[in-house]
C-alpha cells in the first residue's frame, strides 16, 4: 500500500465565529436587531437553562419534534458570548470554544453544508433576546453570510481585511488604547498558531495511523498468500502421493521447496512413471534409498541434480 500521501490536512474549521453583530442583521426573513439588553437576555437565558454549551444541528432538525432519534443528534457544540468582532471592530454574538463533532466536522471539511442559520427568539421590536441553537445549512436566511470554511483565496481575503481593521483602530486610538489593541491581535495570532499546530498534529498522528494499518493489511495479504501457496502446494504433493510419482518421506523435501524449484521438482516427476521404492544394504549397516522406473535404474541426485537434492 503506498503510504506516501495517506491523509490530506483538511480546512482550518472554526472554533470561533460571529453569529450576530451588534446592531441590524438583514435576512431573508426581514431584519433583526441585537443590542446589549438582547446581547444580556441571550446570556441570561443560556445560564438559566444550566447547559455548558449549546447545539449545532442541520436543518433545525431538533426543532421539527420529529421521533428519528438522529434528528436530534449533535453535529457540534459552543458556548454563546459577546466579544469584540476582529473583522468589522464592532461587537458581536458569537459561538465560541466551537468543538465539532466527527460527522460535523467531515461535512464541512467535504464542502456538503458552508453555512448556519441561528434559532432564535425575538420581541415585537424584532431584537433578538434568546438563542436556542444554530443549523447547519446551505441556505442560510441572512443575506452576504461568510461560509464556516473558506477558500484559500477567502482566508487571505479576510486577514488583510482583520490587518486593515487593526491599522484602522491604531490610527485612532490614543498610546494605550493601540497598545491594547496589538495586545489583543497579538493573542488571536497565538490562538490561531495553537490550532494549526494541534490539527498539524492530529493530522501527523492519523497518518501514522494510517501507515500502521496499512503495513497491517499488507503482512495481513503476504499470510493469506502464503497460506494459499502452502494450500495448493499441499494438494499438488497429494496428487502426486495418489498418483504414485512421489514418495511419503519425500512429502517434507517436497514442502520445503521454492515455487520454481516444486514446479520443476514435480514435472520431473509426472514425466516418469510411477515409483517404486527398493532398500539397499549401503556402507556401515545404513539404510539407502534409491528409486526405480521400469526399465530403468536411477539415483535422485541423478534425477533432481539442478535443484541440489542429495
Amino acid at each position: 500500500m503506498d503510504t506516501e500521501l495517506l491523509f490530506v490536512l483538511p480546512k482550518e474549521l472554526p472554533t470561533r465565529f460571529a453569529l450576530f453583530q451588534f446592531g441590524k442583521t438583514e435576512t431573508s426573513k426581514g431584519d433583526f436587531y441585537l443590542d446589549q439588553a438582547g446581547a444580556d437576555s441571550i446570556l441570561a437565558n443560556f445560564a438559566a437553562h444550566g447547559a455548558d454549551r449549546l447545539p449545532f444541528d442541520v436543518g433545525h432538525n431538533m426543532l421539527t419534534g420529529s421521533p428519528d432519534p438522529s434528528a436530534h443528534m449533535a453535529f457540534g457544540w459552543f458556548i454563546p458570548a459577546v466579544e469584540l468582532d476582529e473583522t468589522t471592530g464592532n461587537l458581536a454574538l458569537f459561538a465560541t470554544d466551537v468543538q465539532w463533532t466527527e460527522r460535523g466536522a467531515e461535512m464541512l471539511n467535504k464542502r456538503e453544508v458552508r453555512f448556519f442559520s441561528p434559532a432564535i427568539h425575538f420581541d415585537a421590536k424584532r431584537r433578538i433576546t434568546k438563542l436556542t441553537n444554530v443549523a447547519l445549512t446551505n441556505l442560510p436566511a441572512t443575506r452576504n453570510q461568510r461560509p464556516l470554511v473558506l477558500s484559500d483565496e477567502t482566508a487571505q481575503i479576510d486577514k488583510e481585511k482583520r490587518m486593515q481593521v487593526l491599522l484602522d483602530c491604531l490610527d485612532s486610538a490614543d498610546e494605550a488604547g493601540a497598545v491594547a489593541k496589538v495586545s489583543e491581535f497579538k493573542a488571536e495570532l497565538s490562538r490561531v498558531n495553537q490550532e494549526l499546530q494541534s490539527a498539524v498534529s492530529e493530522a501527523i498522528e492519523a497518518n501514522a495511523q494510517l501507515a500502521a494499518l496499512g503495513a497491517q493489511v499488507e503482512a495481513e495479504k503476504a499470510e493469506a498468500a502464503k497460506a494459499l501457496s502452502e494450500s495448493r502446494r499441499a494438494g499438488e504433493i497429494e496428487s502426486l502421493l495418489n498418483a504414485g510419482k512421489l514418495f511419503v518421506s519425500q512429502k517434507s523435501f517436497a514442502a520445503s521447496l521454492s515455487d520454481e524449484q516444486f514446479a520443476e521438482f514435480s514435472e520431473s516427476l509426472v514425466s516418469h512413471r510411477a515409483l517404486s521404492l527398493t532398500i539397499e544394504d549401503g556402507d556401515q549397516g545404513a539404510v539407502k534409498l534409491s528409486q526405480k522406473t521400469e526399465g530403468a535404474d536411477f539415483r535422485a541426485e541423478d534425477l533432481f541434480h539442478s535443484i541440489g537434492e542429495k
